[in-house]
């Protein structure tokens, strides 16, 4: 298991396109801690996944501490699954 049990998955959007980021939220710290260990920097489709936790200013809807971005590295990236 790459990470742990996902609880939520949201891809931005703009216009119908992907914008190259989403957030993912796990069912606990551990999961998140682990997807940030094992996802950050891991090659997808042919872009590097960033994986952090989100900052306030990313997403003001969401304050918990489990809460991990997934981005592809620029414009257009395409998540995955987590797990």
């Amino acid at each position: 298991e790459t990470a742990g049990p996902v609880f939520s998955l949201r891809l931005e959007k703009q216009d119908g396109q992907l914008k190259g980021f989403g957030f993912c939220e796990f069912v606990d710290v551990e999961s998140a801690e682990r997807a940030i260990r094992n996802l950050n920097n891991y090659e997808m489709n042919g872009r590097l996944l960033r994986v952090d936790y989100a900052s306030e200013n990313l997403d003001k809807r969401s304050g918990g501490p489990s809460l991990a971005q997934l981005a592809g590295s620029g414009p257009g990236g395409q998540g995955g699954e987590a797990g």
